[in-house]
């Protein structure tokens, strides 16, 4: 323990005897920050910067005309790209120059309407042939571009989606209000047939009252119909007992008598079945009343409240479709044209770009310290000690550097960029954490496998850049990238940089912590091993390899 300190002492004191040491140590502690900083300061906000990529847009479109109205969807797209300041839109006068400029990389990409956009879009309802727009990218100019442009070509189509289901909604709606204006109108007729049923229902009591009354003298009817018939009876026998002849005689003398006469025939020529009124013929009146109110009479009235039912339903049905048909058009074709509305929770607020990439870039530069680190200080000790305290005692300088570079890069993450950092204290922490770790590992490589350790250091470098998860998720990488995600050192030194520029969720913090110290712990016993055993081998390897004169 004693010569590891020595070490540890010597080496510090040598740096501050030295200017031109001290001088490469204090770039090897400044350096690596800068990599992570511009990385960070170029891309704060490339999307919010998107308003400076140029895209053309040309309208050939000759427009149509609707209902005697001119329409030109063109000339509208046009005049609106022209308030939209999202993208640098470009309007060249002829598809020439738009072919031309997006060639040659002066546009990253164009927009073309074609000649009958117009009309086929008024056709669309009838033919349900969707128009469509000429979208013309050059994806060879940049890598991130063409989908950003591609996003405005989107936006456009969206807006016109959006615009014709607003229109046509707008129609439909006032189609449909018409519909309710006629069905009012109808309504009048509807009304009075309602109230003449309800005037003859209101009339079954007093019908039912009537036959009532009518049962109650049945009675007395069938004894008046007796003295009718003895009545008849009577008169007949009366009638036919008169002399006629002597009238007659006696009518000759008198002039002006015809009429009377005439009178006297008819009374002659009567019979008894002309005279008398038969009492069946008053029972069968009798019994069909009573039929008719017993058997026929109930069927109607059922039928009738049937009938009054249905014209309620009706009148329910009608009301409704009457309610559902009365819309307001200008509120209907808005919801249309946006039906759903999305609400957003951020649960871990990310202002910028730059702060997303923070974390990543971050942990990359305390990489990449650890590596100059390794390629420019000696792990060789003036001490006299064995190997392992060689291998502690140069470790110490080696982290302490590295503890240096930790306190640089996130003094400028928290103050010089435009970056928001939820817990600067934890980032500090972490930072350290990371920076021991990172150290203790690149450290062991190059110690104990000298060139080769480098080598491995910078193939680890690799593939924590494609396969550690920093700026695109593991899982749209190939399966090789995920199958190693879970081992790399950046994987979870990129986690938990998240954790304090984004927001703590304690879970994470605590399983990148055990991982870290699992991996320090690791690394300090494999190579407590293979300091004794294996480092001989490749000192021999490298010692053999700068006889060459090539390799230093």
């Amino acid at each position: 323990m004693k010569n590891i300190i020595s070490i540890y002492i010597s080496d510090l004191k040598a740096i501050a005897k030295n200017i031109p040491t001290l001088i490469i140590v204090v770039g090897l502690m400044i350096l690596p920050s800068l990599y992570a900083w511009f990385n960070i300061a170029a891309l704060i906000d490339p999307y919010g910067n998107a308003s400076n990529l140029p895209i053309a847009a040309l309208s050939l479109d000759k427009g149509t005309k609707v209902d005697g109205d001119s329409l030109n969807v063109g000339d509208e797209i046009i005049s609106n790209l022209k308030e939209n300041d999202e993208l640098d839109w470009q309007f060249p006068s002829d598809i020439d120059e738009v072919n031309d400029k997006v060639n040659t990389g002066e546009y990253y990409a164009a927009i073309i309407i074609p000649d009958q956009f117009s009309s086929d879009l008024a056709d669309a309802i009838n033919t349900y042939q969707s128009p469509s727009i000429e979208y013309i990218v050059n994806e060879k100019v940049n890598a991130i571009a063409p989908k950003m442009t591609e996003a405005g070509a989107e936006g456009v189509t969206s807006e016109i989606n959006s615009q014709v289901n607003s229109v046509v909604t707008k129609y439909l709606v006032d189609y449909s209000n018409e519909l309710n204006t006629n069905i009012e109108q109808s309504s009048y007729d509807y009304n009075r047939a309602v109230d003449t049923l309800n005037n003859f229902i209101n009339s079954f009591e007093t019908i039912d009252n009537s036959f009532n009354s009518y049962i109650g003298y049945e009675q007395d009817v069938k004894l008046a119909i007796e003295d009718i018939e003895q009545f008849n009876s009577d008169t007949y026998q009366k009638l036919s007992s008169y002399d006629y002849t002597a009238m007659y005689a006696i009518l000759d003398q008198v002039d002006g008598s015809d009429d009377v006469k005439s009178l006297i025939e008819e009374v002659e020529s009567l019979t008894s079945e002309q005279v008398e009124i038969s009492s069946s013929q008053l029972d069968n009146i009798n019994e069909n009343i009573k039929y008719f109110m017993y058997n026929k009479w109930p069927a109607i009235k059922n039928g009738v409240y049937k009938i009054a039912n249905n014209l309620q339903l009706l009148e329910s049905d009608y009301q409704s479709i009457a309610d559902y048909l009365q819309k307001d058009s200008d509120k209907a074709s808005e919801f249309m044209a946006s039906p759903v509305n999305i609400e957003t929770t951020n649960l871990y607020h990310v202002s910028n770009y730059g702060t997303a990439s923070t974390p990543f870039y971050t942990s990359l530069c305390l990489w990449v310290g650890s590596l100059l680190m390794a390629s420019l200080l000696s792990f060789k000790s003036k001490v006299n000690a064995k190997p392992i305290e060689e291998y502690f005692g140069k470790l110490l300088l080696f982290i302490t550097i590295g503890f240096v570079q930790a306190l640089i890069v996130t003094f400028g993450d928290v103050y010089l960029l435009d970056i928001t950092v939820a817990s600067p204290l934890y980032l500090l922490a972490f930072d350290l954490l990371i920076s021991f770790v990172f150290v203790t590992i690149v450290y062991s490589l190059v110690y104990i496998f000298g060139n080769v350790g480098k080598a491995l250091a910078i193939v680890v470098l690799v593939l924590s850049i494609s396969g550690g998860g920093g700026n695109f998720p593991i899982e749209v990488s190939g399966q090789f990238f995920q199958s190693i995600y879970p081992y790399l050192p950046f994987t979870y030194a990129v986690k938990l940089l998240r954790e304090a520029v984004s927001g703590i969720y304690m879970p994470t913090v605590v399983t990148c912590i055990q991982i870290f110290a699992g991996m320090a712990i690791a690394t300090f016993l494999v190579s407590s091993v293979c300091v004794k055993f294996v480092k001989p081998l490749f000192d021999k390897f490298d010692n053999e390899s700068k006889k060459a004169g090539i390799i230093h």
